[in-house]
């Protein structure tokens, strides 16, 4: 089981870290992720709720239900992403104004913008990962689109929870005094 950080800073745990040929062109595959009724959510089983009450956890939210792809499960790749536009809408203010500002920062020399949260694996084992955010494009008005992703430890969980391509997941935000936190559930 790993340590609660008690401490009240709200950013305990940041760390720094078309083609012109006349040959026909295969056809990219455009089709977006059909977005999910957030109403229709199943609630969060009760093994998971009691691990929360026992941390002194509250302020539990779904922040999204996807299913795993290929690229989320990619030894290589080393993260699941989890893209604003599938995210529930009601569950966008999980993060404080200062945990928002520094995720939407340059962060490192490579762009990206990390913190650790506490996290509970569908296995129900307690450990801790990286919150973090891409560069992912520009929007209209010149600022950088940023997509948030779990990392640094994502392929353990994948591997110790045996989780597949296909598989639809739930990931939970709940706060641990001031410590963010998230539990993934598989549906």
């Amino acid at each position: 089981m790993v340590a609660l950080d008690n401490s009240s800073s709200p950013i305990s745990g940041v760390f720094n870290e078309g083609s012109s040929s006349s040959s026909p062109s295969p056809k990219k595959n455009t089709k977006k992720m059909s977005k999910f009724d957030y109403s229709k959510a199943e609630g969060l089983p009760n093994t998971v709720l009691e691990k929360i009450h026992k941390l002194g956890g509250d302020g539990v939210v779904l922040i999204i239900q996807k299913t795993l792809r290929a690229t989320d499960l990619n030894d290589h790749h080393g993260r699941v992403s989890l893209p604003k536009s599938e995210m529930n809408p009601s569950s966008l203010m999980f993060l404080n104004p200062v945990e928002r500002e520094y995720l939407n920062s340059d962060g490192d020399k490579n762009g990206r913008a990390k913190m650790v949260v506490g996290f509970i694996e569908p296995s129900g084992k307690m450990n801790e990962i990286t919150l973090g955010t891409w560069k992912v494009g520009e929007n209209k008005d010149k600022t950088m689109k940023r997509m948030y992703n779990l990392m640094h430890t994502w392929n353990d969980v994948v591997k110790e929870n045996k989780l597949k391509a296909g598989r639809l997941i739930q990931l939970w935000a709940f706060r641990v005094q001031f410590k963010l936190w998230f539990a993934l559930v598989p549906v």
